[in-house]
C-alpha cells in the first residue's frame, strides 16, 4: 500500500514581496496546488534582512490563511530559504612552511584549508561583523607548492604550501529571524535552504552542475550570485545593485514616481518599436519610443552588468562556462547581452531560465509562471527532495557547538572550525637539532620526534572527514612536541682503537682529551650549538719527548729584513714539524700525526718559523696542442734575496725577504701563445683557437685541465 502524498507549504520571503506556494511531488518535479503573492505594506525588510518582525509575520500569516482556504488543508510547518544577500563570502590566503622538503598528505591539506577558513572568519569579524556565524561552505580557488600553482597538492614534495580560498558564512541572526517569523505565523520550519540553492535546484539539472556555471538572481534590491563547480555550489556573493537601480534611474530622468517607473521598465522588454505613455509627478503626460527610453537607461544597465561581472571574476578566478539569470530583474532589457560583453562570453552563453525548465512541473494557478517564480518553486522542490540545511549540535573537548550542513552532514572539520580549534595542535613538532664540528667534519645530533595528536569521535578513532550526528562528542588530543637535542661532551664519539702519533718515526700512544675553543670540555656540561670540537693529546710534545725541552731553548738572536723592515728572532736549537707544518714543543698531537724534529740548520731558520701566514701561490695545468703547460694563477709569492722560495726553505741570517700578495685569477688563452711553436704557411688562413672543443678568443679564461687547440686555416 503506497503512502499518501502530503502537500507542503513553502515561502519565499523577499525584500518587496512574499510568495507562498502549496505543492506536492509530481514525477521528477512538482505539482502546484495553490500560490499567492503579496507585497509588504511598508518597508518591513531591507536588502533581504527582516527589520519589522511583526509586519513580515502578518503577511506570512495572511498568505498561509488564504492558501489553507483555497486547498482546504491545514499547515503547521513550512519550507523557507535564507536570502543569498545575507551570505558573507570572504577571500583568504594561508601558507604553511616546512623545515625541509616534505611529502604533502591529505591531512596537511585539510589543516591548511581549516587555517584559511579560520582566517576568513577572523577577517569577517575584524571588519565589524561581530555576529555569530555559520560556515555554510568553502572552496579552494588555487593551491601553491613552492610558489607554483597546482591543481592538487597531495603527494607532491616541497617546503612551502599555500591555498587561496573562498569561505561563505551565514549570520545566525538571519536564521533566527526566519524562525521567529514562522513561529509568529503559527508555523515551524520544515526545511531551511539558501535562495541560490533553491533557484539552482529549479533551473539547473544535477548533471549540468558539474560544469563551472554562475547563477545570478537579479532581484529588486540586490543581485545574488552563486558559482557551481564539480556538482556543488562552491561560492556566493551579493552585488548591492539590481532592478531598483534601473527603476530609480527612470524616476530621476523623467520625474516619475516609483510605481510608474516600474511599470515603464517592465514594458520595455515587450514594447518593441512602439511608444510608451507615462505621467510625470507633475501630472504631465508624455509618449516616447521604447528604444529612446532604453537608450537613456543603457549606462545604468551597463554599470549593473559590470558590477555583476566583476563579482563573478573575483569568486571564480576565471570566466565560467555560462551565466544563468533568474529573478524579476533579469528581464531588464540588454542586461544579458551587456553581461556577456563584460565577461568576454558569447551572448548565447548568457540566458534566462524560468520555471518552465523544471521537469514535470504542473502549475495551472496562473501565479508564479514568470521568472520571479523560480525561487519559491525551487524552495518547494528542495524541500520535497529532502534537501536543505541541517542543524547539528555536538561537543568539541566539552565545548558545545552548533553546525549547519549544506548538502551533507557536518564533519569533524566543521566542528573544529566552529569551536575555534587549530589543527596544528595535531602535528608533533620535532625537537631542534644541535650541530657541531669534529675534526673539521660537520655532525648533527637530532632532537626527538615527538608524538602526534589524534581525534576521537564518541571514543573511537576519527579524522577530519568523519561525519557527525547530533550529540556527537569530539575529542582533540594535542600532540606532544619533541625535545630539543642536548649536546654533552660524553656524547661525542672518540676515535676507535688504540690512538697514537709518530715522532721521528717512533710510535707514541696518546691519551686524548676533547677540546672546545682551546679548553678541555667539562664532562656533564652542555655544549652550545655549532660547537667546534677536536680530540687531541692530553700531553704536549715536550711532555711526550722531554729531550725537546733542551733543543727548543734559544741559542741567540737572528736578524732579517722583511719587506724592508728589520726583524729580530730567537734562534732555536731544533725545528719541529707536524705534518710538514712548523710547531713548537707545546703542540698537542692529534691521532696519526707524523711529527719530525731535527737540529736547526746552522745556515739559518726555517721560513715557517719567521712568518706565520705565508702567501700560497696557485698554479693550473692545461694541455696545448697535446703539450702540458703549467700557468700561474696568482695568490702571491716569497723572494729570499731576490730568489723565489718555498715555505720549508731555510733563511740565512741578514737575508732580505720580500712577500708579495696577489689576487687569484684565471689565466687567459693569449698567455699560452708565448713560446708556442706555430709555423704558419704563407697561404694559411687566420688563426683558429678552441678551448675544450668550443670556439675561443684571446681573452677566453682557462680552467684547470683545459684542452687547448691552436691552428691555422
Amino acid at each position: 500500500m503506497s503512502r499518501p502524498i502530503t502537500p507542503l507549504l513553502a515561502f519565499d520571503i523577499g525584500t518587496r514581496k512574499v510568495a507562498g506556494v502549496v505543492a506536492e511531488p509530481s514525477g521528477r518535479g512538482l505539482k502546484v496546488l495553490a500560490a499567492r503573492v503579496l507585497e509588504h505594506p511598508d518597508r518591513a525588510m531591507l536588502d533581504g534582512q527582516i527589520h519589522k518582525m511583526e509586519a513580515v509575520a502578518t503577511v506570512v500569516a495572511q498568505i498561509k490563511a488564504e492558501l489553507e482556504e483555497i486547498t482546504g488543508l491545514s499547515f503547521t510547518e513550512a519550507a523557507v530559504a535564507a536570502a543569498g544577500r545575507a551570505l558573507l563570502t570572504e577571500f583568504s590566503v594561508q601558507t604553511r612552511r616546512f623545515p625541509y622538503p616534505t611529502v604533502i598528505t591529505h591531512d596537511e591539506i585539510r589543516d591548511l584549508e581549516l587555517s584559511a577558513a579560520r582566517a576568513a572568519q577572523s577577517s569577517v569579524r575584524a571588519s565589524g561583523n561581530q555576529k555569530e556565524l555559520h560556515c555554510v561552505g568553502f572552496s579552494p580557488v588555487r593551491y601553491f607548492l613552492d610558489h607554483e600553482v597546482l591543481d592538487s597538492l597531495e603527494g607532491h614534495c616541497g617546503r612551502e604550501i599555500s591555498v587561496e580560498m573562498l569561505t561563505t558564512f551565514l549570520p545566525r541572526q538571519v536564521v533566527n529571524s526566519l524562525m521567529t517569523v514562522l513561529r509568529r505565523a503559527g508555523l515551524t520550519a520544515r526545511t531551511l535552504t539558501l535562495e541560490p540553492i533553491a533557484a539552482m535546484e529549479a533551473t539547473i539539472p544535477a548533471d549540468m552542475r558539474r560544469m563551472n556555471l554562475a547563477l545570478v538572481d537579479v532581484g529588486a534590491g540586490t543581485s545574488d550570485i552563486a558559482i557551481t563547480r564539480e556538482g556543488s555550489v562552491c561560492a556566493y556573493a551579493m552585488v548591492t545593485q539590481a532592478g531598483d537601480e534601473i527603476t530609480e534611474n527612470l524616476c530621476d530622468h523623467y520625474l516619475l514616481d516609483f510605481v510608474e517607473a516600474e511599470r515603464i521598465k517592465r514594458s520595455l522588454g515587450t514594447a518593441g518599436k512602439e511608444s510608451l505613455e507615462f505621467i510625470t509627478i507633475f501630472g504631465q503626460r508624455h509618449s516616447l519610443l521604447a528604444e529612446e527610453i532604453l537608450q537613456t537607461l543603457l549606462p545604468a544597465i551597463r554599470k549593473l552588468a559590470k558590477e555583476i561581472a566583476d563579482s563573478i571574476r573575483s569568486l571564480n578566478a576565471s570566466v565560467p562556462r555560462a551565466i544563468i539569470m533568474v529573478g524579476g530583474g533579469s528581464a531588464t532589457p540588454r542586461l544579458g547581452v551587456l553581461l556577456a560583453e563584460e565577461l568576454g562570453l558569447e551572448p548565447r552563453r548568457v540566458g534566462i531560465r524560468g520555471p518552465e525548465t523544471i521537469l514535470d512541473l504542473e502549475n495551472t494557478t496562473g501565479v508564479l509562471g514568470g521568472i520571479e517564480g523560480v525561487t519559491p518553486l525551487g524552495i518547494a522542490l528542495t524541500s520535497l527532495r529532502g534537501q536543505g540545511l541541517r542543524f547539528i549540535n555536538a561537543e568539541v573537548n566539552g565545548q558545545s557547538v552548533q553546525m549547519l550542513g549544506l548538502t551533507s552532514l557536518p564533519t569533524v572539520f566543521d566542528a573544529l572550525l566552529s569551536a575555534g580549534c587549530e589543527l596544528k595542535s595535531l602535528h608533533a613538532r620535532p625537537g631542534e637539532a644541535k650541530t657541531y664540528t669534529l675534526a673539521g667534519k660537520l655532525m648533527t645530533l637530532p632532537g626527538t620526534v615527538g608524538v602526534p595528536g589524534w581525534i576521537t569521535v564518541n571514543g573511537s578513532p576519527g579524522n577530519l572527514d568523519t561525519s557527525l550526528g547530533s550529540g556527537t562528542k569530539v575529542e582533540l588530543i594535542e600532540a606532544r612536541h619533541g625535545e630539543n637535542a642536548v649536546l654533552l661532551p660524553e656524547m661525542i664519539p672518540r676515535p676507535s682503537g688504540p690512538v697514537g702519533c709518530f715522532i721521528n718515526d717512533q710510535q707514541y700512544d696518546l691519551e686524548l682529551v676533547l677540546i672546545h675553543h682551546g679548553q678541555p670540555a667539562e664532562e656533564g656540561k652542555m655544549l652550545p650549538d655549532r660547537a667546534e670540537l677536536e680530540w687531541i693529546s692530553k700531553h704536549t710534545l715536550a711532555e711526550l719527548a722531554p729531550e725537546l725541552n733542551t733543543g727548543c731553548q734559544a741559542k741567540g738572536e737572528f736578524t732579517v729584513r722583511i719587506n724592508g723592515q728589520v726583524r729580530s728572532f730567537q734562534e732555536k736549537g731544533v725545528t719541529i714539524k707536524a705534518n710538514d707544518y712548523v710547531v713548537d714543543a707545546n703542540y698537542r698531537p692529534h691521532a696519526n700525526d707524523r711529527i719530525e724534529w731535527r737540529n736547526q740548520n746552522s745556515t739559518g731558520i726555517c721560513l715557517q718559523e719567521l712568518i706565520e701566514e705565508l702567501p700560497q701561490s696557485r698554479c693550473i695545468t692545461v694541455v696545448v696542442n697535446g703539450e702540458t703547460r703549467i700557468l700561474d694563477a696568482g695568490g702571491g709569492r716569497i723572494l729570499i734575496d731576490g730568489r723565489p722560495a718555498a715555505r720549508d726553505d731555510y733563511v740565512p741570517k741578514n737575508s732580505d725577504i720580500v712577500i708579495e700578495h696577489t689576487k687569484e685569477h684565471l689565466p687567459i688563452l693569449s698567455w699560452v701563445l708565448e713560446g708556442l711553436n706555430l709555423n704558419s704557411p704563407a697561404e694559411a688562413g687566420p688563426i683558429k683557437m678552441k678551448v675544450d672543443g668550443k670556439e675561443a678568443g684571446f681573452t677566453t679564461p682557462l680552467q684547470d685541465g683545459a684542452q687547448v687547440e691552436i691552428s691555422f686555416g
